[in-house]
């Protein structure tokens, strides 16, 4: 296929998916929408020399799939996916780097004999930064939160017809060298109120001349006390309201979340959200990994009004079998967002996910 041909063809792709947006009548409540999302989203291929090096550990794993065997996917800019493959959920996961430079240098390099310096300038720059595992898993379509955001924000911008985008931030709190410690290697720095903060600056930043481009909690809550007392009395936000916009959800675990409710009940005041334990009155967004152990369990949150995020396949295990139980097991618990590595085919199997398949 010529180049011209491609780019007709990712353009009828691109605007039938959009097309797929408008299919939904906006007074659909918003929890009464699957979408499809992609999980680690901003991460590229590891490094090949790190990986050769991961790959000396094959030998050790008799039952198990090696870890360099779960590092064989990676994904498109963000606005790409959005664009092309119709994904409406992402997964970022950020490093808290309050003062700047902190992952500047890359330790895993030296396992192969080779500079540890990054040369990326923007690495220096304090704020959150984008990675899956410090010093080994460094590579990303995006080395800073902002960078992230403001590539949603102008896709979002050009098409605010869009469903609604739910982004999952998960707070890094460890790497390597907090399970072994490896010279050189950085321990990732904790999160605590203040950096959550921070966390909300970035966004606020980000957004400041549209806020309204955030569905926050606010949003859901309206004049009720508590968010759970919102959705039980008037329900979610409809479509109408919702569309264009962005839901931030942190990936904060217990601890976190709780610290910042007491400052902040039900998130008032945030451009974000937690995954919450039920029954919380924060309890929106509910984090349940594995849909085939948990099948019925999400079924029966989904049933008392709250959403939950699955996956549907792990570090590349489903693809390798060309295995879509997971994917048709979260279809069945009837989740709302479903996190997929693969909405490119796995080169091995051709497994691949797409947003036709969740109807």
């Amino acid at each position: 296929m010529n180049k011209f041909g491609l780019a007709g063809v990712l353009l009828f792709t691109s605007i039938t998916l959009l097309a797929q947006d408008l299919e939904y009548a906006d007074s659909l409540p918003i929890n009464q929408i699957k979408v499809l999302g992609s999980h680690n989203s901003y991460r590229r291929m590891t490094d090949s020399g790190i990986l050769k090096f991961i790959h000396l550990a094959d030998p050790f794993f008799k039952k198990d799939l090696p870890p360099a065997y779960h590092l064989e996917y990676d994904h498109l800019p963000l606005d790409s996916q959005l664009q092309n493959y119709g994904m409406r959920s992402f997964e970022l996961d950020i490093y808290y780097d309050p003062k700047g430079g902190r992952y500047y240098k890359r330790q895993g390099n030296a396992l192969r004999f080779r500079s540890t310096k990054s040369n990326v300038d923007a690495l220096l720059w304090p704020g959150m930064k984008v990675l899956h595992i410090s010093d080994i898993d460094y590579n990303t379509n995006y080395y800073t939160f902002k960078d992230a955001l403001q590539a949603l924000k102008v896709w979002s911008s050009d098409h605010p017809t869009h469903l609604p985008l739910y982004v999952m931030v998960e707070l890094k709190e460890d790497g390597i060298s907090d399970h072994v410690k490896i010279a050189g290697f950085k321990t990732a720095l904790k999160f605590d109120l203040k950096a959550m903060l921070e966390v909300r600056d970035e966004i606020n930043f980000i957004f400041a001349d549209h806020p309204k481009q955030i569905l926050s909690p606010d949003d859901f809550r309206k004049n009720h006390t508590s968010l759970r007392e919102a959705i039980t009395t008037i329900g979610y936000p409809k479509l109408q309201e919702a569309r264009g916009k962005i839901v931030f959800i942190l990936m904060a675990g217990e601890r976190l979340s709780d610290e910042l409710t007491k400052q902040y009940p039900s998130y008032k005041g945030l451009p974000f959200f937690t995954f919450a334990e039920p029954n919380k009155p924060e309890a929106v967004f509910i984090k349940v990994d594995d849909p085939i152990e948990h099948t019925e369990r999400i079924k029966d949150l989904v049933a008392k009004g709250y959403m939950v995020r699955t996956r549907s396949d792990v570090e590349t295990i489903e693809p390798r079998k060309n295995d879509y139980t997971m994917f048709n097991k979260a279809k069945e618990s009837n989740a709302q967002i479903i996190s997929t590595d693969f909405y490119k085919p796995f080169p091995k199997t051709g497994f691949v996910l797409k947003r036709e398949m969740l109807k």
